[in-house]
C-alpha cells in the first residue's frame, strides 16, 4: 500500500513561474566588466565576456527580497571563478526569456575558498529558481554544472548542462518541471544529497523532459 507520508512535495510560488518582470531596475552589459549585485531587485544581463563574473552578495537578513537575473542572450566565461556566483541572498531567480539563448562556462581551473567553492558554473548558496522558456547552456569544466546549496527549482527553459563532475545538484531539494534538460556528466547526472537532515535530499520530477548521460548515477537522492 502507498504511505502518503512518504510522498515528496516541493513548494513553488508565483515568482518561481512568473513570465513578466516589467522594466528591470538595472541593465548590465558584461562587455563593460564584472557585475556585483548587493541588493534585491530585477536585473537584466546582456553581452558577452571571455573572463567575467556576476556575483550576488545580498544580506538575506537585512534584505529579504528576491534577486531576479534576466539572461538576455548573455555569454559568460570565467577563468577565475563561477560565471554566476551567488554568495548570499534570500532567493535568486534566473529567468530565461522566450527566444533567447545564453551560456555560462567555468574554466578548468578556478579560485576557490577553503570549501572548494564556487565549484560550479552556476553556483548558489541561496535558494535558486531557473524559469522561463529560453535556452541556457552550462559548461562546468572545473567540477559541477549547476549547484544549489539550498533548494533548486527548475520550472522552465531548455537547458544543456555539461560537467566534468556532477551535472545538476540541489542539496536540500531539487524540482524539475516544464523544462527540457539534457545533462552530460563525469559523475552523477542529477542529484540531491543532504546528509545532515533526513527531511531533505529530495528530487521531484513533475513534468518535462530529462535526458542524462552520466558516468555514475543518472539520478541520485539521499
Amino acid at each position: 500500500s502507498l504511505n502518503t507520508s512518504d510522498l515528496v512535495t516541493i513548494e513553488i510560488n508565483k515568482e518561481d513561474t512568473a513570465s513578466d518582470w516589467g522594466t528591470p531596475d538595472q541593465v548590465f552589459n558584461l562587455a563593460d566588466g564584472d557585475v556585483s549585485i548587493e541588493k534585491s531587485g530585477v536585473y537584466e544581463l546582456t553581452g558577452s565576456t571571455e573572463n567575467g563574473i556576476v556575483s550576488v552578495n545580498v544580506d538575506k537578513y537585512a534584505d529579504e527580497g528576491s534577486v531576479v537575473l534576466i539572461l538576455n542572450n548573455v555569454a559568460i566565461t570565467s577563468v577565475d571563478s563561477a560565471p554566476i556566483n551567488v554568495i548570499e541572498a534570500q532567493k535568486v531567480i534566473l529567468y530565461l526569456p522566450e527566444g533567447t539563448s545564453s551560456s555560462l562556462t567555468q574554466a578548468e581551473t578556478a579560485t576557490v575558498n577553503a570549501e572548494d567553492e564556487p565549484d560550479a558554473a552556476l553556483f548558489s548558496n541561496a535558494d535558486l529558481t531557473i524559469s522561463g522558456s529560453g535556452a541556457l547552456t552550462v559548461n562546468g569544466n572545473y567540477k559541477d554544472g549547476i549547484k544549489g546549496k539550498d533548494s533548486l527549482l527548475i520550472t522552465g527553459g531548455i537547458l544543456a548542462v555539461n560537467a566534468v563532475s556532477d551535472g545538476i545538484t540541489g542539496k536540500d531539494e531539487l524540482l524539475l518541471e516544464n523544462a527540457e534538460i539534457t545533462v552530460q556528466a563525469g559523475k552523477d547526472g542529477v542529484n540531491s544529497t543532504n546528509s545532515t537532515d533526513v527531511e531533505y535530499g529530495n528530487i521531484l520530477i513533475a513534468s518535462g523532459v530529462l535526458t542524462v548521460t552520466a558516468a555514475n548515477d543518472g539520478i541520485q537522492a539521499e
